[in-house]
């Protein structure tokens, strides 16, 4: 009778350390889960972020060209950028010691100027403030993807 008391507590041990696998390669594989799921939302917002980057800079680069703007136009070029900088700080894409000096960038390339609308002229395109915000929607873009591939490094 020992004896099946000694098989049963040996079968009972073993049915317990199985649950145990099972559960802790369960909370493995959720882990890599979630962290990969995180990683495709972050890549979504930073895709989106980039895109209106872009718009911006186009935005900006015709306002410049223009040989006739208006202050709506400047207004919303303007308000753009303040959202811009808004929604980068919101979704804590960058560390903001790192990203601070890249929005003031942005905004002198784009506002700093030839922006106000009664002094504005239409600038060729190579004019050195077109490649000036160039370069400062360069380097936000750097910076952005640099914090996204430190956060989520490859693999």
């Amino acid at each position: 009778m020992s004896d099946a008391t000694v098989d049963l507590s040996q079968i009972n041990v073993s049915q317990w350390i199985t649950w145990i696998l099972v559960f802790l390669g369960w909370l493995v594989i959720n882990c890599q889960h979630n962290k990969r799921e995180d990683r495709k939302e972050l890549r979504s917002v930073v895709d989106d972020i980039k895109d209106r980057i872009f718009l911006l800079e186009e935005e900006a680069v015709k306002y410049h060209c223009s040989q006739e703007v208006t202050l709506s136009e400047s207004n919303q070029i303007k308000l753009d950028i303040q959202r811009l900088i808004s929604d980068i700080r919101l979704q804590g894409l960058c560390p903001p010691d790192k990203i601070t000096k890249r929005f003031k960038d942005l905004r002198r390339a784009i506002t700093l100027n030839n922006f106000e609308s009664a002094k504005h002229v239409g600038l060729a395109g190579d004019h050195v403030t077109l490649s000036e915000i160039h370069e400062a929607v360069d380097d936000l873009l750097e910076i952005i993807e640099t914090s996204f591939r430190e956060k989520y490094p490859f693999q």
